[in-house]
């Protein structure tokens, strides 16, 4: 008899961190003079401050492998798998001028914070690798059967 057994288990444990930068750009042009009837740029100095936040969402597990003698229900072996997937999401934000940011950043503001997937999917995430070592750890046992 082989018993499978969830020992522990959690779904959508969620971290935030937000790191901050100062961005400055020079000679941009910030607006512009007539002078003699020709349109002149004028440059200037432009800020802003970029925000860039790491969302996670952490789901875990260890799955609990034994193997019983049918005789006299004694454990033959257990082992103890574990399994964890971190799903992980980069958006941003920026307060200033547009300008002063970097076409990374400013496509990591463009994307907008995302949202996560559903505990189902997480659950089977964080699964996939204790079943593949608990298929191993099976295989392995039962070939000398």
């Amino acid at each position: 008899t082989i018993i499978l057994d969830f020992a522990d288990f959690s779904i959508g444990n969620t971290r935030e961190t937000k790191y901050i930068t100062d961005c400055i750009r020079d000679s941009v042009i910030i607006d512009y003079t007539n002078i003699r009837g020709e349109r002149i740029p004028i440059y200037g100095t432009v800020r802003a401050q970029y925000i860039e936040v790491h969302s996670e969402v952490v789901s875990a597990g260890l799955l609990e492998v034994k193997i019983i003698n049918n005789k006299n229900k004694q454990p033959i072996i257990q082992r103890r798998f574990p399994g964890e997937y971190v799903w992980i999401s980069v958006w941003g934000y920026y307060v200033g001028d547009m300008r002063a940011l970097t076409p990374e950043q400013i496509e990591v503001c463009r994307l907008g914070r995302e949202l996560p997937p559903s505990d189902q999917e997480l659950f089977v995430e964080f699964t996939k690798p204790i079943y593949n070592r608990t298929i191993d750890f099976l295989t392995n046992y039962y070939y000398n059967y």
